[in-house]
């Protein structure tokens, strides 16, 4: 476990890395947040002797990558298809081209 201190330290340098892999996996702030979170308590909870901050990077990285694929198998997650909301757009039908 790492001290606060320390923790802290860690967490601020690589959040940023953190969200952004989480959201490009899941296109949703909200979602890559919690990611974001879940993984930065797991580092705060290891006991794993890191050798060198390229090895905690790589660690914090296939976290996020693991923790990004549960959420999509989550059962709380659904896509829904956009035929579902096709009579609500604002244009039902493209917009006819001018003929040349």
């Amino acid at each position: 476990m790492f001290a606060d201190e320390q923790f802290t330290q860690h967490a601020q340098e690589y959040m940023d890395v953190i969200f952004r892999v989480a959201f490009n996996y899941l296109k949703s702030r909200a979602d890559a947040d919690d990611v974001t979170q879940n993984v930065l308590l797991k580092l705060y909870c290891t006991d794993k002797v890191f050798e060198s901050d390229g090895h905690m990077k790589h660690w914090l990285l296939r976290v996020t990558v693991n923790e990004c694929k549960k959420a999509l198998l989550s059962p709380w997650r659904r896509a829904e298809p956009l035929e579902d909301y096709a009579a609500s757009l604002p244009f039902p039908s493209p917009p006819r081209c001018l003929s040349r």
